[in-house]
C-alpha cells in the first residue's frame, strides 16, 4: 500500500478534497491506496469545529499537555464519537495518532524557563526551538516520523483524535508571523492539535502550553490547556466492503459521498 498526503507545495494546496460522511463535511488528511489503485482508507478531519472544550482542566504539572494525560479532551471526543459515528463504528479503524513533543514553544527571546520535558539541557532547548534567530527563519521541517519524546511520549492508538502539527504544516499551516494564502484546514474558529508545546515553570507562572490553529491557516505558538478552543475530530475511514465511495469529484459542491451497501 502507498499513502497520498493531502499537502502544500509551491505550486499551492489541493482543495478536492472534501468528503460527506455521517451526515458531516469532513477534509481529506491522506489516503491509502492498494496495489489496484484503490483508495483502502482515509485520514478524515472535520471540515469545522464541532464544539469548544478545554485541552485539560489541569495545567499545572507538564504532564497536562499530553493527550493521553487528558481529562478532558479526550472525553469531549469520546463522548462525540458516541453520539455521531457509533453506527459506523465497524468502518473506523484504531489509528495511530502523534503526540510526542516536537516543537517548543518561543514567543519570547529568553526562553529559559520552558520546557518541553524536565530535564532539559540548552543545546536541546535550542534543538526543539522553531526559530532559528529572532523570530525571522523557521527552521522546523514538518515529519509524520514519530519517535518517543524523553517523557516516554509518542504514538497514541485510538478511532477518534486530533490533528498533529505536522499534518498541519504539510496541509499548508504556518508558523507566526508568516501569512497564509492557501491551506484547506482554514475553519469557522481556532481549534486544537494533538502536539504540546511545553512547559513554563518560573517564579512567575507554571502552565502547560499546546498547539493549534487558527481561523487564517496561523499556528497559534501555544495556547494554555486550561483555555477553550474549538475541536475537529480526527478519525480513519476503512474504504473495504461494504463501504465505498457512492459519488463525488472531491470538491466543495460535490464531495466524495460515502455509503454503505446493504447486502
Amino acid at each position: 500500500r502507498k499513502e497520498y498526503i493531502y499537502e502544500c507545495n509551491s505550486s499551492g494546496c489541493d482543495h478536492d478534497n472534501w468528503v460527506y460522511f455521517a451526515e458531516k463535511n469532513w477534509r481529506i488528511i491522506r489516503l491509502n491506496v492498494g496495489e489496484n489503485k484503490n483508495i483502502v482508507s482515509m485520514r478524515l478531519i472535520t471540515s469545522d469545529s464541532q464544539g469548544n472544550t478545554k485541552f485539560n482542566t489541569n495545567n499545572f504539572n507538564y504532564k497536562n499537555m499530553y493527550f493521553s494525560e487528558s481529562n478532558n479532551i479526550k472525553n469531549y471526543l469520546n463522548t462525540w464519537y458516541n453520539e455521531n459515528l457509533k453506527d459506523y463504528d465497524n468502518y473506523i479503524l484504531e489509528s495511530s495518532f502523534c503526540e510526542a513533543g516536537k516543537v517548543l514553544y518561543n514567543g519570547e527571546k529568553n526562553y529559559d524557563n520552558w520546557f518541553m520535558w524536565n530535564e532539559m539541557t540548552p543545546s536541546e532547548k535550542k534543538l526543539l526551538n522553531y526559530y532559528e534567530d529572532d523570530r525571522k527563519t523557521i527552521k522546523y521541517t514538518p515529519s509524520l516520523t514519530c519517535n518517543t519524546d524523553k517523557n516516554g511520549k509518542g504514538i497514541v492508538k485510538s478511532k477518534i483524535g486530533l490533528l498533529s502539527i505536522d499534518e498541519a504544516l504539510l496541509g499548508g499551516a504556518k508558523f507566526p508571523p508568516k501569512t497564509v494564502t492557501d491551506t484547506y484546514l482554514k475553519g469557522n474558529e481556532s481549534f486544537w492539535f494533538i502536539s504540546p508545546m511545553g512547559y513554563r515553570n518560573d517564579l512567575q507562572l507554571q502552565e502547560t502550553y499546546v498547539s493549534g490553529l487558527n481561523q487564517n491557516g496561523i499556528l497559534f505558538r501555544g495556547t494554555a490547556a486550561n483555555n477553550e478552543r474549538g475541536v475537529r475530530p480526527v478519525i480513519t475511514l476503512s474504504l473495504e466492503k461494504p463501504i465505498y465511495i457512492e459519488s463525488g469529484d472531491g470538491t466543495k459542491n460535490n464531495p466524495y459521498k460515502v455509503e454503505i451497501k446493504s447486502n
